[in-house]
């Protein structure tokens, strides 16, 4: 009998089960507040199943697909630090760095553990192989000309190639802020196509659309 199994002895009789286990459970009739207590103990929040299935997505290879769902998360609880260092983690994969340090200057010192500082490190590690002769030379080249309009577009590229793109990004919209025309429409072309190539879902694109419109309107 299931009552036998269960141990039922009071009338109501509530338990709580998980893959076929009772996991918690009350006998008898409660108050509101204690329901209330143990259902807020045993289902999880939104943030916690967002996490949950981006930790699934990013074990199968899927960080891409993990990302929005990591966001959803972190702004939903931006002071969680596990959130905010799986976040972390999941940009620093597919090499947005600069928003990844931006997510770990936003952690507490007390949360900044040994994961912590290992992201930093691999941050580090990450923008120093970005960090190429040409790139260095570039902008060498551009500190000297600042003015240059082909030669930023240059410079922007390079550092989009090796997914430096914030930098890229900013360097393209100071010409633009200037003079929308700047080398002959090659500043915003090059800016528009960098735009696509991060796709709607990056944050750096919502971020400089939005900038680029504020210019033109």
């Amino acid at each position: 009998m299931v009552a036998d199994q269960f141990g039922l002895r009071a009338i109501p009789t509530v338990y709580f089960l998980q893959q076929g286990q009772p996991i918690d459970g009350f006998q008898g009739p409660q108050s509101e507040k204690f329901i209330r207590e143990i259902l807020t103990h045993i289902l999880q929040t939104a943030e916690e199943l967002k996490i949950a299935q981006a930790t699934e997505l990013m074990a199968t290879g899927k960080t891409a697909e993990a990302l929005p769902l990591l966001k959803e998360a972190h702004q939903l609880e931006p002071k969680n630090s596990d959130i905010s260092l799986t976040y972390a983690e999941a940009l620093i994969t597919l090499n947005q760095l600069d928003e990844s340090q931006k997510i770990l200057n936003t952690i507490a010192i007390q949360d900044q553990d040994s994961r912590y500082q290992g992201l930093l490190a691999q941050i580090e590690l990450q923008k120093k192989a970005a960090d190429t002769p040409e790139i260095k030379q570039l902008q060498e080249t551009f500190a000297q000309q600042p003015e240059n309009a082909e030669l930023a577009v240059q410079l922007a590229l390079k550092l989009h190639e090796v997914n430096r793109n914030e930098e890229a990004l900013e360097i393209l919209l100071t010409f633009l802020k200037k003079d929308l025309s700047a080398g002959d429409g090659s500043v915003k072309k090059t800016m528009m196509d960098i735009l696509s190539a991060l796709g709607s879902s990056d944050p750096l694109t919502n971020r400089y659309r939005h900038q680029i419109y504020s210019i033109l309107y």
